[in-house]
């Protein structure tokens, strides 16, 4: 049986290698932590959505890794489906998710170029 720790190192393993934009590379992962302590996770998941592929990709490993934490997404495992689901939820699994992605940011901050 594996910990959340290996879990989440394994799915944070994904940014390895890719490049993620902004100003310095992996701007955009290493600015995200601040962004979801600042405004929210929905927040942050919602800007993600708009911004470039960059952001997008960062969110969808996110995506992945709190689908498989068990936040249930019913209609599919995408960015936009998450969003909407975690809106629906209640506060205490909104701050469960939102636990879950700080934690898991702090590996791909690590991971990605």
């Amino acid at each position: 049986m594996k910990t959340l720790a290996q879990i989440r190192a394994q799915n944070a393993l994904r940014c390895y290698g890719q490049r993620f934009g902004g100003a310095a590379d992996g701007e955009v992962i290493k600015k995200m932590p601040m962004r979801i302590q600042t405004d929210g996770l929905l927040a942050t998941l919602a800007f993600c959505h708009a911004k470039n592929e960059d952001h997008r990709r960062a969110a969808q490993i996110i995506v992945d890794h709190l689908c498989f934490e068990g936040i249930e997404v019913t209609e599919s495992d995408t960015l936009l489906a998450l969003i909407t689901e975690l809106a629906r939820k209640d506060a205490q699994t909104l701050r469960r998710a939102t636990a879950e992605a700080l934690a898991l940011l702090n590996y791909m901050k690590r991971f990605a170029d």
